[in-house]
């Protein structure tokens, strides 16, 4: 288990520096995909599915639920 929460901090880590963090976020919350997506698991992408639903674009979400600006 632990090996598992390992890795999925290291893959969330790469998504933070991506330059396709929105646009992978977009794809997840219209596609309703499982796993790392937009540099969040699945509680965070459960809240950002709840921000999508109320108005909030993806840019908008990522840089609210994970502290990442993006231009």
């Amino acid at each position: 288990m632990r090996r598992i929460f390992a890795n999925t901090k290291k893959a969330i880590k790469i998504c933070h520096d991506c330059p396709c963090i929105v646009e992978c976020l977009a794809y997840s919350l219209e596609n309703r995909e499982v796993g790392i997506w937009g540099g969040m698991g699945e509680k965070h992408r459960k809240e950002a599915r709840r921000l999508h639903v109320i108005g909030y674009t993806p840019t908008q979400i990522v840089e609210k639920v994970l502290g990442v600006a993006r231009p």
